[in-house]
This record gives structure tokens, sequence and C-alpha cells, in this order.
């Protein structure tokens, strides 16, 4: 008997869901546009089925890429942290768009060896590219898990230039207040108070867009961040003060009346699409002659000025939400000045001002 469920896929369309279970026979199951194309395709199957004229097809040459992605969406991502969720769909959205008319079966590397060339010419790094391949190899794991595949496409052929080592760019004085200047002047509303928020709590992109007004407390001056908006998967909370604290109440006061509410309640900090957010902050950088720097850098920014203001490497790993400090310490050769001080000031209290031991 064929079952039919209607969902909304990637692309926002409503897509039709068929299934049909038969004793003897293998489940099976299309997605559809419409649902007299559903109706058809089970009316044929199930004709031939009673007629014993059916010949069963390989399980991974009935679905293609589109279909899988389209029920991880729904079924799969939801269950994702928050922070990761947007990023995860605009990634799938790509593969959805470039590669979705591929069979399962034919989801592997010699198959997705052009996608390398097509995000390298985006100005996708190593790294951002492999995340691409982990994405679509999570809807691959999903289909193996829904009978879709019987085994995960092996993707170990793929072959891509090592990973840099994590690069520290931050803005200088001068660039910082250019920066800041553009953002301000950005038609989009939310650039700079997240670009301002992002400086003083070294907060992840992801972290930002997830952030809703309850837990900001401007009468406190303090921001907390919950485990399943964190990459770490832990709670952190930032104190906010001064410049940054003004930018957020004025524009807390400004986002409650265009939306003419007198309780923000669960709304979101920044509305904003990640792919409005990010055109925005790339034409601040052109207009402020800013160039290899991306928004991720803010955190460079964040830890680099506090370690060079004296803190040590781990509170910024604290602050950051470094689980271990070796990735903070990236930043320690920003802090040589401090150890020479320190260290000097040691040797003095030890052995005197003079050269020589007495």
């Amino acid at each position: 008997m064929a079952r039919f469920v209607e969902r909304r896929g990637a692309d926002g369309n409503r897509r039709i869901y068929a299934t049909i279970r038969k004793r003897g026979y293998r489940t099976r199951s299309g997605v559809f546009d419409r649902m007299a194309d559903a109706r058809a395709w089970a009316g044929e199957i199930e004709s031939a089925m009673r007629l014993g004229r059916y010949v069963d097809r390989r399980v991974d040459e009935v679905h293609n890429l589109t279909e899988a992605i389209d029920r991880y969406l729904i079924e799969v991502l939801p269950q994702r942290r928050p922070s990761t969720q947007a990023i995860d769909r605009l990634r799938l959205t790509w593969w959805h768009e470039h590669f979705g008319h591929l069979l399962l079966r034919d989801v592997k590397h010699d198959r997705l060896r052009p996608a390398i060339k097509m995000l390298r010419e985006r100005n996708n790094g190593p790294a951002s590219i492999r995340r691409y391949f982990s994405a679509v190899g999570a809807v691959t794991s999903a289909a193996v898990d829904w009978d879709w595949l019987k085994t995960k496409p092996d993707m170990r052929p793929l072959r891509l230039d090592p990973e840099p080592k994590g690069r520290v760019r931050y803005l200088t004085k001068e660039e910082l207040v250019r920066f800041l200047d553009e953002c301000r002047k950005s038609v989009n509303a939310a650039l700079y108070p997240a670009a301002v928020l992002a400086l003083s709590t070294g907060m992840r992109r992801g972290e930002l867009l997830a952030l809703t007004w309850p837990q900001m407390d401007l009468a406190r001056g303090w921001v907390t961040l919950t485990g399943d908006q964190t990459k770490g998967g832990e709670s952190r909370g930032f104190h906010i003060e001064g410049v940054a604290l003004g930018v957020m109440r004025d524009y807390e006061k400004m986002q409650r009346e265009t939306i003419k509410v007198v309780h923000l309640k669960d709304r979101r900090v920044f509305p904003v699409p990640a792919q409005h957010f990010r055109r925005a902050f790339i034409g601040a950088c052109k207009r402020a002659g800013i160039e290899n720097f991306r928004w991720h850098d803010l955190r460079h920014c964040t830890a680099s000025y506090m370690v060079m203001a004296g803190v040590d490497l781990l509170t910024v790993a604290k602050v950051l939400g470094h689980k271990s400090t070796r990735t903070t310490l990236r930043y320690a050769h920003l802090s040589d000045e401090h150890v020479r001080d320190a260290t000097g000031e040691l040797q003095r209290t030890l052995f005197g001002g003079g050269g020589k031991l007495s």
C-alpha cells in the first residue's frame, strides 16, 4: 500500500514523499514535485507487483543526492547545534544545486572531483573545501541508515593541499577605525553592532547569529551563550561595557521600534540571513581598503589585543571557548614584550640590578 507525505524541500518548494510497502518486496520510496506524479509512480509499481512483473532495482540506483539532501535537511539537520545549522544548510544547498542529479551510488571521489575546482574558484581554501565534503558525507551516512545506500561512498582518494597552520590576521588600530566606520555606514543595520559585539567578546559568527535577546542582560552588561549554541558545546558568558554596551542598547531600542513590539521575547538579536551578512561584511572591508580579512578574523583581533594588553593565555582561551590552550598558543608571540618584562623583573629580584652575582 502506498503512503504519501507532503514536506518542504531545501529550496522551500513542496515535495511529495511516496513510500510503497508490500510483503515479499523491498520497500520503495521516491520524491516528487506533484501528487499526480507520485500517485502515477506508485500505481505503476503496485500494478507490476500484483501481476508479478516487478523487477527490483539495486537500492543505490533508486535515489539521487537531491532527495537525500531534502530528507536530511528535514529529519537530521534540526538535531544539530543551532550554531552549525545555518552554515551546513548553505553548504548542502550548494551540493543540491550543482550535484543533486547524481544517483547516491555515484556520490564518490571520481564524480565529485570537479567540485574541488568549482569551490576553489569561489576562493574556498583547503579547510573550507573539506567542510563542504564533510557536509555531503554526513548526508551519505544518513542515507545508509535509511537503507538508501548499502555502504557509504569512499572519499579517501580525494587529494587536497594540507590545511595551513592557524593564521593570525588582526586589524591594526588604523584599519580597525576604518573598518568600524564603514560598518556603521552599511545599509545592513545589524553589521555595525554585530562587529562591535564580535570584537568585544570573540564570539563566532554562528554564535552571534543564534543569539536571542533574552540572552543579553543589557542592564548588567552580560551576554550568555548556551551549550547548544557554541562550537565546544559548553556555555560561555561575556561582560560588555562602555561603547559596546551603548551600541547594543541603541540597537535593541532601534529593533524594538522597527518591529513595533514592547518585548523582543525570543527574537534573534541579528535576524539576518548568513549570506546577506557576508555580503555586507565584504562590502565594508572593500570600502575600508582592507584585504585578506574574514569575519572569523575578528576573533583574532579580540585575542590579539587581549594578549597585547597583558591578559594571560588561559583567560584568553576561556573567553574564546578554546577547549585546548594549544589553539590559543598561536597568539603567544604577541606577548613577548610582556614575557620580557616579567622575566626581567624576576631576574632583578633574584640577582639584583648588577651584572654579576655578589
